[in-house]
């Protein structure tokens, strides 16, 4: 698990400077691999604590593209956010 998430961290740092889709085709054969090889064990939960994780670094990836705070408010408001929660 510890090696899978420095895998993850390393694709996903945040100060590589390539675009999301190229960040995604690059995570989406490493996490194939790595669910291909545990597919057969019971860590349902793990697994579900895991996508949430990789979301979240993935959430931050795109917000770090957003140089400007109009910019922003712009992409959060584009996701439908509460007016409170995109902090505008």
């Amino acid at each position: 698990m510890n090696r899978f998430k420095e895998k993850v961290r390393s694709i996903t740092k945040r100060n590589r400077g390539v675009k999301l889709e190229q960040l995604i085709a690059e995570l989406a054969p490493v996490m194939r691999g790595w669910l291909n090889y545990f597919h057969h064990a019971r860590c349902k939960r793990l697994l579900e604590n895991l996508d949430g994780w990789i979301w979240r670094k993935l959430r931050c990836y795109r917000l770090k593209q957003c140089k400007r705070v109009i910019t922003l408010q712009q992409f959060l408001k584009s996701r439908e956010l509460k007016h409170g929660k995109a902090g505008y």
